[in-house]
């Protein structure tokens, strides 16, 4: 059962937020190499969003936020959110993720309920995120949700 008294979203420690981050930055490079990107692509796409997320210092750039939504002491999913750029009226949903034993049970509703309320308190009046084209199972949540496509990125492959 999702959303019960023994549900909790919270920030994450700074150490959870590392490891998470690190989770996805190899979670993202798998995901651009199914999507046909070359491994050299994957690593520079990787490296220019690390650029540009993280400070000098190896630290996220202010106004991004990583929950973790748990059932009990069950760790069941967590997100990476931001104000884009901080104080905009529009937040920007980097990372979503339910951790496999959980799936299928509504936590991905869950998580996006939550973001969307952090959003909404925040001060944001859009919400926006990315999802690859392959992963049919988020992008039906998304649309159940009614997030509507506002970009299309298309690929064909010249070698065959």
């Amino acid at each position: 059962m999702t959303g019960s008294s023994t549900t909790s979203f919270l920030e994450m420690t700074a150490a959870e937020r590392a490891a998470r981050l690190e989770e996805i930055w190899s979670e993202y490079e798998q995901a651009l190499l199914e999507s046909g990107e070359s491994p050299e692509s994957a690593r520079a796409n990787i490296e220019r969003n690390r650029r540009d997320l993280l400070g000098d210092d190896g630290n996220l750039r202010e106004g991004h936020h990583f929950f973790a939504l748990r059932e009990g002491n069950d760790l069941v999913g967590q997100l990476w959110i931001s104000l884009t750029p901080p104080g905009a009226r529009e937040a920007y949903i980097y990372d979503v993720v339910v951790l496999e034993q959980f799936r299928g049970r509504g936590w991905g509703r869950e998580i996006m309920r939550r973001a969307e309320s952090w959003a909404r308190a925040a001060g944001a009046a859009h919400i926006g995120l990315n999802v690859f084209g392959n992963n049919t199972t988020a992008r039906r949540l998304y649309q159940s949700l009614g997030y509507a496509e506002t970009a299309i990125r298309m690929r064909k492959s010249l070698d065959s």
